[in-house]
């Protein structure tokens, strides 16, 4: 890309203010909207250490093009249940985006499971058909 090119784009984007809530967006801004991640698989151990953190690794497709992306992982517990909500965020207004679809591939998701035996992750979907993994801990 060369230094005009860049400074074109620089120029394009320094007057936008970016929301994350709203109705509707006025021409110099751009909105941010959340939405539900659709996961498609997801690897873990069946066990671990007891005491010691389960890394598990997360598949998803996220849209259909640069304009939306991973945004964070929500957990909580409910006694040996681990809730996990992937959370994804959806650009629009005068943005540019990738025209390729967008992926999770093996994103990195860190639970530090309470003082347990045995317990399960639970993946919320959109669809309500939700992912299960049960994990027990070895100590």
């Amino acid at each position: 890309m060369s230094l005009v090119s860049i400074l074109l784009v620089t120029a394009c984007y320094q007057n936008q203010t970016v929301r994350r809530t709203g109705t509707v967006a006025e021409s110099n801004e751009i909105q941010v909207e959340e939405f539900p991640v659709h996961v498609t698989r997801i690897e873990a151990k069946d066990r671990i250490p007891a005491g010691e953190p389960l890394v598990v690794r997360v598949w998803a497709q996220l849209g259909p093009n640069g304009c939306y992306r991973f945004d964070r992982f929500e957990v909580r517990w409910n006694h040996e249940v681990a809730i996990v909500d992937v959370i994804g965020i959806h650009k629009t207004g005068p943005i540019m985006c990738t025209m390729a679809p967008t992926k999770m591939r093996g994103v990195e998701l860190v639970v530090y499971p309470p003082d347990l035996s045995v317990f399960e992750l639970v993946f919320n979907q959109s669809d309500d058909k939700e992912i299960r993994h049960v994990v027990r801990a070895d100590g």
